[in-house]
């Protein structure tokens, strides 16, 4: 009896949580929290570093627990993502997928940063697939110009009704939100990118009114500014207000033509011609 104990005692310390475990997922823990704080201060190597770590000790330690791995993994494709490292965030984020999350608004988090990955890597159908499935999930509640990124991959798939109607709904929830000037850059994408999207539809006077707008904002880039006169010239055409056209592709071909690609300048070349002709008839 007495020779069984010892036996008896191993057993039991081999299966109670033993000091070094808790240290283990306890240092986990703080590595995880780590690569957050690095992340929120714009420090993605840093945050990389935490998170590699983080990977390979759960991935290697079977006692380790793994209920987080698949937050690290959605933050690794967010860092790899921010430096640029698009085919790399990718695979970060389908591991995330892989692993599973156990919340709802993790799902929503998690397609709406993946889609954002496809159409940096131009898979625009792949990009609306996740934005309809992140917008769903409830994304917008967190980050409202999910409908911005919606009316993007609409819009790179030349469906340009569907683009117009995501981006007149971000805009309607920028004029209902609290700090609309936190969006400004995405504001002035939006008017821009659906003055656009409606030339392509054939409504040049709503193509007018959200081109205007956008120049109304400060501090144009001067690609950006070049390009909304080089359209509102062609929106006035379409409309036959010749001298508005003329003026507006006149300013863009001179002041911004660096700007333009080759066959922007040709258009808006033989639009000049075209309406130099009819004020010329006009005159006469």
């Amino acid at each position: 009896m007495l020779g069984g104990i010892p036996i008896l005692l191993a057993l039991a310390l081999t299966q109670a949580p033993c000091a070094q475990e808790v240290a283990t997922e306890s240092s986990l823990r703080e590595l995880l929290q780590s690569a957050e704080a690095k992340e929120a201060r714009g420090d993605s190597e840093g945050a990389l570093e935490d998170l590699t770590v983080y990977i390979e000790a759960v991935e290697s330690n079977p006692t380790a627990s793994s209920t987080n791995l698949a937050q690290a993994y959605t933050l690794l494709g967010k860092n790899k993502a921010w430096l640029g490292r698009f085919e790399e965030a990718l695979e970060a984020f389908n591991g995330a997928f892989e692993e599973g999350l156990e919340r709802e608004e993790d799902w929503a988090d998690l397609h709406f940063f993946r889609g954002r990955t496809h159409g940096a890597l131009r898979r625009y159908s792949e990009a609306l697939e996740d934005f309809k499935m992140a917008h769903a999930l409830g994304v917008s509640l967190r980050y409202p110009e999910i409908h911005m990124y919606l009316g993007d991959a609409h819009f790179d798939l030349k469906l340009y009704e569907g683009a117009v109607e995501s981006y007149y709904h971000f805009l309607e929830e920028m004029m209902n939100h609290d700090t609309p000037e936190e969006f400004t850059e995405l504001i002035l994408h939006t008017l821009y990118s659906s003055g656009i999207a409606q030339i392509n539809r054939g409504h040049y006077l709503r193509a007018l009114e959200d081109l205007t707008l956008a120049l109304a904002f400060d501090n144009l880039d001067p690609h950006i500014h070049g390009h909304i006169i080089f359209y509102l010239g062609l929106a006035h055409y379409h409309l036959e207000e010749y001298d508005k056209a003329y003026e507006n592709l006149t300013k863009a071909t001179s002041e911004f033509g660096e700007f333009l690609t080759e066959g922007e300048l040709t258009e808006a070349q033989e639009i000049l011609k075209t309406v130099g002709a009819l004020q010329g008839e006009v005159a006469i």
